[in-house]
């Protein structure tokens, strides 16, 4: 399992979607470094130097999705949009591809 370097964003977004307890079965160590600005600014480029891959809320789903840990990802979109998640149209279609998924 993977370590990740993780921003409020993913925890935020997957909390009020109440699937936090998918990073449990996605990694193995969630790092979130107490200044959230200064991750922003740095958090990326610590992890590009460690080789680390990068990845956020979309990206957490998708991976759940992939392992079988949820069932289908567009649900999880619009209860996303619902709480204010920015999610341009093309955005959205292209996760839906990539999962398999056909916008309703």
């Amino acid at each position: 399992m993977p370590e990740i370097i993780c921003n409020t964003s993913p925890l935020q977004y997957l909390h009020q979607l109440d699937v936090l307890h998918v990073l449990r079965e996605l990694v193995k160590t969630i790092t979130v470094p107490p200044a959230v600005q200064q991750e922003l600014e740095t958090g990326r480029q610590v992890a590009r130097t460690l080789q680390l891959r990068i990845t956020g809320t979309l990206g957490i789903l998708i991976d759940a999705k992939r392992l079988g840990i949820i069932s289908a990802v567009g649900p999880f979109l619009d209860q996303l949009q619902s709480f204010g998640f920015r999610l341009a149209p093309h955005t959205r279609a292209a996760v839906l591809n990539l999962v398999s998924e056909v916008e309703k």
